[in-house]
């Protein structure tokens, strides 16, 4: 258990978790419990990119009551696709708390965070750029954010909303 803290973020005890894209883990909930007994914190990563929360976002409260954050990449804000549509709802829904970039390189996966934000400020207001930026920063300095709610996302006609 000990060696467990040596994989969380700088000296924080939160810890960035990424998840098979295809399939939903199994016992990935006694998982989060069992992080949670440690006191450590899971930062889900992409969690616009998971299938298993396209087909039911609703998984991530679950996760969130657990203890959980969850983080959505900058450069899926980009596009004006069905990764863009699901993380700006999960972000208006209160079910994802940080962007984030998955840069790999400078040339092979660019940052675009400010664009994305300009993004964010766009669909969703300044209020909600500023509480997304306001729990990263929380986050990165050790500090566990208050969750301000979030709203159950409803599926209707095929479509969440």
């Amino acid at each position: 258990a000990e060696s467990l803290y040596q994989l969380c973020i700088q000296d924080t005890k939160l810890m960035l978790i990424e998840l098979p894209t295809a399939f939903r883990p199994p016992f990935f909930g006694e998982f989060l419990v069992y992080l949670s007994s440690l006191d450590i914190h899971p930062l889900i990563a992409h969690i616009e990119r998971y299938r298993f929360v396209q087909d039911d976002p609703q998984i991530l409260i679950k996760w969130i009551e657990m203890g959980a954050y969850t983080q959505i990449n900058a450069h899926s804000l980009l596009h004006n696709d069905r990764g863009s549509t699901l993380a700006l709802k999960l972000m208006k829904w209160n079910l994802a708390h940080v962007i984030a970039t998955d840069t790999h390189s400078l040339h092979r996966r660019s940052p675009d965070l400010d664009v994305a934000m300009l993004v964010v400020k766009s669909c969703l207001g300044e209020e909600k750029a500023k509480e997304l930026l306001d729990t990263a920063e929380s986050l990165f300095e050790g500090v566990l954010p208050a969750y301000s709610g979030f709203c159950v996302p409803k599926k209707i006609f095929g479509m969440w909303i």
